[in-house]
């Protein structure tokens, strides 16, 4: 029994690894640095995940592979863009980064750690938590 779930463990993390189960879906929502920013329409610190998508004010990026923790964080590898990066030819310009996501216990934060330190976020009003 145990050489069977550690079996059927090892091949959820190779999928994960792959590629194959890239969502974020514990973590999915519309998420901002403040309350009063879930409420301006024009706000530039909101963070949206939905699926296999991550954006924010003018940048984005595309899940690529999702390791989740027993302890409920992940760790996404995501092709990152900006908007003011674009290539000769005018197509974005997409960065392979690692940015890590942990929920608060009560669904209601959530902090995101990239490459040169963190952000914390608050689930926006009338976004069910997950």
């Amino acid at each position: 029994m145990i050489a069977l779930l550690s079996s059927l463990a090892g091949a959820a993390l190779l999928t994960a690894a792959a590629g194959q189960d890239a969502s974020l879906a514990p973590f999915e929502g519309e998420w901002n640095t403040s309350a009063a920013g879930c409420a301006d329409l024009e706000s530039q610190h909101g963070l949206a995940i939905e699926g296999g998508k991550i954006g924010g004010y003018e940048w984005g990026g595309d899940v690529v592979s999702v390791r989740l923790s027993p302890g409920g964080e992940a760790a996404a590898d995501l092709d990152w863009w900006d908007i003011n990066e674009t290539g000769f030819d005018g197509r974005l310009i997409t960065h392979r980064k690692t940015w890590g996501f942990a929920l608060s216990s009560d669904h209601r934060a959530l902090t995101v750690r990239f490459d040169d330190g963190s952000q914390t976020y608050v689930r926006c009003p009338g976004d069910r938590p997950g």
